[in-house]
């Protein structure tokens, strides 16, 4: 039997200097006769602290699928892609006022490491993860910019507590803040597709009822 591939994470290799790599290894799902073939675009990246490793492992087995699902799939599966389509809008809306948000706060963070006089580069990290994904939507690489974006945030909030500007209270509660949005986020896509799911399956149990209702009596 033919067998499709999908991601899943299988093994992670730490490497001589202090980075892991982690393999994606295809689930497998049985193959249906012309199933589609998913155009894809391959994604090498990495990921420094240990706030995004978490969002990284709790979100890559869903989300690529939840993304193309919710704008792909699910507008071709109601008679009305109205509920879709709003449904898009609005995850598009928190998409844009994070980043800004995230953006807002890396910019204040860098401001107060230059008037400090001291060097904004970034901290080492002890052990970072290379990473490969596949595209197979725009909105999965407008995930992982978010993923890289928050990142680079909680690396520039590292910095400044380095170099003693801020104290161990404020940037733990700063860095996981930040990976909550993010966690957030994500639940509100899981929340939107289940939605989007319960009203294609009325949809289609309406369709049903509807066919079975007009069946002709049999009259003996």
């Amino acid at each position: 039997m033919e067998q499709i591939e999908d991601h899943e994470i299988i093994s992670e290799n730490p490497t001589a200097d202090d980075e892991t790599v982690l393999e994606i290894k295809p689930q497998s799902i049985t193959a249906r006769k012309n199933i589609y073939s998913r155009p894809a675009l391959k994604r090498r990246f990495k990921l420094y602290t240990h706030e995004s490793h978490l969002i990284f492992r709790h979100t890559i087995k869903k989300i690529s699928k939840l993304m193309y699902s919710l704008y792909v799939v699910y507008g071709h599966r109601l008679k009305d892609p109205k509920p879709v389509l709003e449904n898009q809008a609005n995850i598009e809306k928190h998409f844009t006022e994070i980043e800004n948000r995230i953006r807002k706060e890396t910019e204040a963070r860098q401001k107060l490491l230059t008037q400090n006089k001291t060097d904004p580069g970034k901290p080492v990290y002890s052990n970072s993860l290379l990473l490969e994904v596949s595209l197979t939507t725009p909105q999965m690489g407008r995930f992982i910019d978010l993923l890289m974006m928050t990142d680079e945030l909680i690396m520039t909030i590292d910095s400044c507590w380095l170099h003693g500007l801020i104290d161990s209270e404020v940037r733990s509660r700063e860095n996981y803040a930040w990976q909550h949005i993010v966690l957030q986020l994500f639940t509100l896509i899981i929340v939107t597709c289940d939605e989007i799911t319960s009203l294609i399956g009325d949809e289609q149990t309406a369709a049903a009822t509807e066919k079975i209702e007009n069946i002709p009596e049999v009259r003996n």
